[in-house]
């Protein structure tokens, strides 16, 4: 399977990044190379010294920090800022890579990975796009968009 890109954006995701980052590290290993690529933003827990000790244990991870967090525009446009400052870096870094995977970094990605279900449909060519159903609810289905098809709440 070639390359990929796995994506998350972190605040407050401490009790959950083991887990998370474990999936995605499991995720990785079905690529011949992967890079696992986070966007963290100011947390009020210990979710940075969680990513920084991971860092030190893992070369295949790269932290972006938000230096500029957005302030009171709602949670949808907060993603949407954080995951295309991932997708920026993916396109001046890894442009080269085939795939990347979007994850979220909260108790929702906790649940172990089915790597057969990823694994069959990339071996298909029929979509652009893959989304996995999941029984919980999802808020921000319009938090991976680019700056001309940005989601604005009215």
């Amino acid at each position: 399977m070639n390359s990929c890109c796995i994506c998350g954006i972190v605040k407050d995701c401490a009790p959950y990044l083991e887990r998370v980052l474990n999936n995605m590290e499991q995720i990785g290993s079905i690529f011949n190379k992967y890079v696992i690529i986070l966007c963290y933003d100011k947390s009020g827990d210990n979710t940075l010294k969680i990513l920084t000790d991971y860092a030190e244990k893992n070369s295949q991870f790269r932290l972006l920090i938000n230096t500029k967090p957005i302030q009171n525009k709602g949670t949808t446009h907060i993603n949407a800022h954080a995951r295309n400052h991932c997708l920026k870096h993916i396109k001046e870094h890894f442009s080269d890579y085939q795939y990347f995977i979007m994850m979220d970094c909260n108790d929702t990605c906790t649940n172990p990975v089915n790597l057969n279900v990823l694994r069959n449909n990339l071996k298909r060519n029929d979509w652009d796009g893959l989304s996995f159903n999941s029984s919980q609810p999802y808020p921000d289905l319009w938090s991976l968009s680019m700056k001309h098809l940005v989601y604005r709440d009215r």
